[in-house]
């Protein structure tokens, strides 16, 4: 009951488009030695990216999606991620960013996502106060 009453919540306050965002960022969630990683979800989480990747970037990305994880499974240092975060610091930490610079580039946009949606969802709930 207090799960639907969560899910009636989000899709409340959050579009589509903005719930197909949220679900597709979860395949860069590196917890468990990345067992969620999915790159059909980046996929889909790259085309909401339009003039943040070339068309190059798209096929080049398959690349680095091939052999991001286990790379990154092989590396203790990632071992024990539990968010986006986390992976972020790390990645740039160990230099990986150089290697892996489009996933890099989308665990960056994923970090913004939430708190631009927040900004946009705070600045109507403002203009319906005056209005």
């Amino acid at each position: 009951m207090v799960l639907d009453m969560q899910i009636q919540e989000f899709g409340d306050r959050f579009n589509e488009v903005s719930s197909e965002m949220f679900i597709c960022m979860t395949g860069l969630n590196p917890h468990d030695s990345f067992c969620d990683f999915d790159p059909s979800k980046l996929g889909k989480l790259i085309d909401f990216y339009p003039h943040h990747f070339s068309y190059k970037d798209r096929l080049d990305i398959l690349n680095e999606l091939f052999v991001y994880p286990t790379h990154m499974q092989q590396d203790g240092r990632f071992a024990t991620l539990k968010n986006i975060f986390d992976l972020a610091k790390v990645t740039v930490e160990t230099k990986m960013h150089q290697f892996f610079p489009l996933i890099y580039r989308l665990v960056k946009l994923s970090l913004v996502l939430p708190v631009a949606i927040a900004t946009v969802e705070r600045c109507f709930s403002a203009m319906k106060l005056v209005k």
